[in-house]
């Protein structure tokens, strides 16, 4: 079983090409926003409250994955968890997947650098945010055996 936060959403016309299939880019714009809806739902996170702390992220770069097409008009499912913290960086896995949670669309994992918003430079994250984040870590995976290998581990949740 999957302990992601989880959400669903239907494939916009706006968002596809002209075969009906969502444009890759287009995932990264459904992961993002599942992501802010997901820490305000689930963790009580306001990003703008952070904004307003000094507290922000920006993405350093995403490891992506498009594994089967997502069609306009379809309902998709949207699962995120932090799989990784450190003093300055958050890795965020974020997967797409049918609606009833059988098939992987698509997955990334997104490096997020923490920094200031004042100076807009490299901040290391609070003691009181290191400790929130931890636990919000998803433990199950292990970050270092890389992407190829969880998709391998999570077809074989899935399919159980």
């Amino acid at each position: 079983m999957l302990t992601h936060a989880k959400s669903t959403q239907k494939i916009r016309f706006r968002d596809c090409d002209l075969f009906g299939h969502l444009n890759n880019s287009s995932y990264l714009d459904y992961f993002l926003d599942a992501r802010e809806d997901h820490l305000a739902n689930n963790y009580g996170m306001n990003l703008s409250e952070l904004y307003k702390q000094d507290q922000a992220w920006v993405v350093g770069s995403h490891e992506i994955y498009y594994l089967r097409p997502a069609f306009y008009g379809e309902i998709v499912c949207l699962l995120s968890a932090l799989v990784k913290i450190s003093q300055d960086r958050l890795v965020v896995e974020m997967i797409m997947t049918d609606e009833k949670v059988q098939q992987i669309k698509a997955i990334t994992w997104s490096n997020f650098f923490s920094i200031s918003i004042k100076t807009g430079t490299k901040k290391s994250h609070s003691q009181t945010f290191m400790d929130f984040g931890s636990t919000m870590l998803l433990e199950d995976i292990n970050y270092n055996d890389g992407l190829d290998k969880r998709i391998k581990a999570l077809n074989r949740i899935i399919k159980r």
